[in-house]
């Protein structure tokens, strides 16, 4: 009589045995080796760049080419995988692909992102001319709305104004050109330039017809709120500080203080003619709603206020009045730190007079 258990169990030794052995056998999978500490074989994009050309006439056409830069040191044209911008559209357009297509003179930031930022500045002029730029200056101080215009040469009848940084820049010039900077209440000055490349004109210096007013002296500050700064606390409503002014030329400068002002505050003012124009400034918080404002007062219960903004006054009458177009901005501050806003109101009609 066979033992049917015993030699069951024979045979499945034998096959465990087998199973086993043929575990080395040739064509047997081996087991997976762990990587060296610190190896890597995926490559990380390290940086990017555009290809493409520095100017373009206008109407015209040209492929720009977004390049990945891996930590290899190979390169990939991942032109299909980008989104493209253009800084200034009316200037130049550009499409998904990356075809820009030149609209007008002047000029554009080309920008593509695809993992990492790239940009690439082009110029929108005809072949041959060129660029010029500079800055219009009084007494140290930038002058906005200044008209300058190619009154000869190469790009005669372009013109532009000036920005509130007082920069200007004219595209399309070249050869012996004529420039002419003019402003209502100012002496016309006429400058002339040899363009065969891009030029960056110093500054240009203006004064104005008549001397601007004199200031200097010790004056009583007062910002209204607007009359649509409805809900907004009532110990707001309007702030008073006293104003220290000493002027040189057009260049003013204002020293505010206050009880309420943990320090003097000095602000840089710019007199033309009668009018009187500053900025209370502050810097915005990226990732929240506070501020660092040149105007910090304390307040009572727990609370402080920052008041931003650009002034203009007319000082025709003895009494300048004028307007603000900015902000104020009431915060809770229970300890050293301020810890929410609680109320805030912009408008462009802030009511501003100063007396003596």
């Amino acid at each position: 009589m066979v033992n049917v258990r015993s030699v069951l169990t024979r045979t499945a030794a034998l096959a465990l045995i087998g199973v086993a052995s043929g575990c080395h056998g040739k064509g047997a999978p081996t087991a997976p080796t762990a990587p060296a500490y610190g190896a890597s074989s995926t490559r990380i994009v390290k940086s990017a760049h555009i290809d493409g050309p520095d100017s373009i006439a206008p109407g015209g056409t040209a492929q720009f080419r977004y390049v990945k830069v891996y930590s290899d040191g190979t390169t990939e044209d991942a032109t299909s995988q980008a989104f493209w911008t253009s800084s200034a559209p009316k200037v130049l357009l550009v499409d998904r692909g990356g075809l820009a297509t030149a609209v007008s003179r002047g000029e554009a930031i080309i920008g593509a992102r695809a993992n990492v930022n790239a940009e690439h500045s082009t110029l929108v002029l005809e072949d041959g001319t060129f660029k010029v730029d500079g800055t219009v200056m009084e007494d140290g101080l930038p002058v906005n709305g200044v008209q300058v215009t190619v009154s000869s040469g190469v790009g005669r009848g372009l013109a532009t104004q000036t920005l509130s940084d007082g920069v200007f820049a004219v595209y399309g010039v070249a050869g012996s050109a004529t420039l002419q900077f003019s402003k209502n209440g100012y002496v016309p000055v006429t400058m002339p330039l040899d363009v065969g490349g891009a030029v960056h004109v110093p500054d240009v210096q203006v004064h104005q017809l008549s001397g601007p007013t004199d200031y200097s002296g010790h004056w009583r500050l007062t910002i209204s709120q607007s009359p649509s700064c409805s809900g907004m606390p009532e110990d707001t409503a309007s702030r008073s500080y006293d104003v220290t002014i000493s002027q040189f030329g057009a260049n003013a400068a204002l020293e505010l203080g206050s009880s309420t002002l943990p320090k003097p505050v000095t602000i840089a003012a710019h007199v033309t003619g009668n009018a009187l124009d500053f900025t209370l400034g502050v810097i915005w918080d990226y990732y929240s709603v506070f501020g660092t404002f040149d105007v910090f007062e304390t307040l009572q219960n727990a609370r402080v206020l920052g008041v931003e903004g650009t002034v203009h006054l007319d000082g025709a009458n003895l009494q300048p009045a004028g307007t603000m177009k900015g902000s104020f901005n009431v915060y809770a501050r229970p300890g050293p730190f301020v810890t929410g806003l609680i109320k805030t109101c912009f408008a462009k009609d802030h009511a501003v007079a100063m007396t003596r």
